[in-house]
């Protein structure tokens, strides 16, 4: 059959009606009469090749290699795939990735990693991980009474986990996350607050509390923004007027 490249060796035959392949697994290792620890040699049936539905010889070729060669051929290539979701995220995702992100970003993952991802995948090595996986898993967190906008956050950790494993060749291949689906998310309209409202809710704060909404308020900076405000800045716009 035609080989991409780096594919491992498989042999796709006809026998009985149906295609079928043999090919070296790499991922499950036997001892030979030598001790010597060799790859199984599994035989798949991969479709039919007479009669209805039948297959084309491309077509059980594409088959072959999407459901059995590239997984065989991510081993050989990058053994590191074989590791953990969890000893992945510890190891290299958070001190290579989370760490470097400011506090809010640090304490997002840090809540979606220990909350949701790992507990349920972590124990999964990442060559494993298939999008019904994580179809199925965030069907679960939705039928919990999860939002679909926290499903969204725990789909693109993973998917943050992931292609920074393909950025350090710790895994190859599609995101297991590809195609995964879920409800449209509808974000409720936001209300805007009325010139009296603020004031009302102004006055019924603490001082230094009062003074930093009205301040949000009117000028529309976020919590950051305003933490972060110094006389000087004010000073040095002032006199640019």
């Amino acid at each position: 059959m035609d080989r991409r490249r780096g594919q491992r060796i498989g042999y796709l035959f006809k026998k009985n009606g149906s295609w079928w392949l043999q090919y070296r697994d790499y991922a499950k290792l036997r001892p030979n009469k030598a001790g010597k620890m060799v790859p199984e040699h599994p035989i798949v049936h991969i479709g039919a090749c007479e009669g209805p539905g039948k297959l084309t010889e491309k077509q059980a070729q594409r088959l072959a290699w999407d459901e059995y060669l590239s997984k065989a051929d991510q081993v050989t290539k990058y053994p590191a795939s074989k590791q953990t979701i969890a000893d992945f995220v510890a190891e290299s995702f958070i001190p290579g990735l989370v760490e470097t992100l400011k506090p809010g970003g640090k304490g997002h993952y840090a809540y979606m990693l220990n909350k949701h991802v790992l507990p349920a995948l972590g124990k999964m090595q990442l060559r494993e991980l298939q999008p019904l996986h994580v179809q199925k898993f965030l069907a679960l967190k939705l039928k919990a009474g999860l939002s679909v906008q926290t499903a969204l956050h725990i789909k693109n950790t993973i998917s943050a986990i992931f292609r920074y494993a393909k950025s350090m060749r710790a895994y190859s291949g599609d995101l297991p996350t590809e195609g995964v689906r879920l409800p449209e998310l509808h974000v409720a309209p936001r209300q805007v607050m009325t010139h009296d409202q603020v004031r009302q809710l102004a006055d019924a704060l603490p001082e230094q509390v009062s003074i930093l909404v009205t301040v949000l308020a009117e000028t529309g900076m976020r919590i950051g923004e305003a933490m972060g405000l110094r006389w000087k800045c004010v000073r040095a716009k002032l006199g640019n007027c």
